[in-house]
């Protein structure tokens, strides 16, 4: 199966099909297979590689519910290594929050959808999309809780109240929390290091959202400190390497070099 044939349209629910303020998903299969290679490419000229930890985690999940991955919003980067991770790790029709779509309303065609912070209500129609999208669907959703680029070690975390709505509305899901570090290693392009937290499987709606955020929160802080702790101590070895760019001439020179000499001691 490519890329593009896990990915299928959805018609949005009647209260938004006349909504001119609301962009849906409109995925089109020539240009989700597009943004797929093109989004690897970047990353292939941009960094030394991705790797990835825990990813056993993602076969505890109930196959007949939907999902919810969600990240720190560090930066730019973050928006296609998601979507690049949720089509070759996950392989999963994904949906996209993105908040200023119409500047870029090609991107609905591999999954993203608009979403307005600044007017509540609007704001709540998009998340009815995603919730009956969701519900009537085994997909995913993306989603960077704390609501706007926050640098990687900003402390308290602090999220808006968008993913724990959806687990009221939901009848269970899985919830899995996703920590990110762009590192530079030993290589002179930085690293992007995943690590997938254990899922959080919800078997029914929630009761109290201003409790479950909390706890969202405090597990979501807990797995972005163990991670910063794990790698400033050089525990990589659980990592696995999803994506690597070609080995620089000059570090394949290097190495021709060292058998060279190693040859004539």
């Amino acid at each position: 199966m490519t890329q593009a044939e896990i990915l299928y349209d959805y018609t949005p629910p009647s209260i938004l099909k006349n909504d001119k303020t609301f962009i849906p998903a409109k995925v089109n299969r020539f240009v989700a297979f597009a943004f797929y290679h093109i989004f690897e490419h970047m990353i292939k000229n941009n960094f030394a590689s991705i790797r990835m930890k825990n990813l056993r985690y993602y076969n505890l999940r109930d196959k007949n519910k939907a999902n919810i991955f969600y990240a720190p919003h560090q930066c730019w980067w973050d928006g296609p290594v998601g979507y690049y991770l949720s089509q070759k790790v996950f392989k999963t029709n994904i949906r996209i929050m993105v908040e200023d779509l119409s500047s870029f309303p090609i991107l609905s065609g591999i999954g993203c959808f608009s979403v307005s912070k600044s007017n509540p209500s609007l704001a709540v129609k998009s998340l009815k999309y995603v919730i009956s999208f969701l519900k009537e669907q085994t997909g995913s959703l993306w989603i960077f809780p704390q609501g706007m680029i926050k640098p990687p070690d900003f402390r308290p975390v602090s999220f808006a109240s968008g993913m724990s709505y959806i687990a009221q509305q939901m009848d269970g899901i899985n919830l899995f929390p996703l920590s990110f570090r762009y590192e530079f290693l030993r290589c002179e392009q930085p690293e992007i290091l995943v690590e997938l937290g254990k899922p959080i499987l919800l078997k029914k709606p929630i009761k109290d959202r201003k409790k479950f955020n909390s706890f969202l929160e405090k597990n979501f802080e807990e797995n972005l400190n163990a991670q910063r702790l794990d790698i400033s101590q050089g525990k990589l070895d659980n990592y696995v390497k999803i994506l690597e760019r070609h080995e620089p001439i000059l570090r394949r020179i290097e190495k021709k070099l060292k058998s060279y000499d190693k040859w004539r001691a």
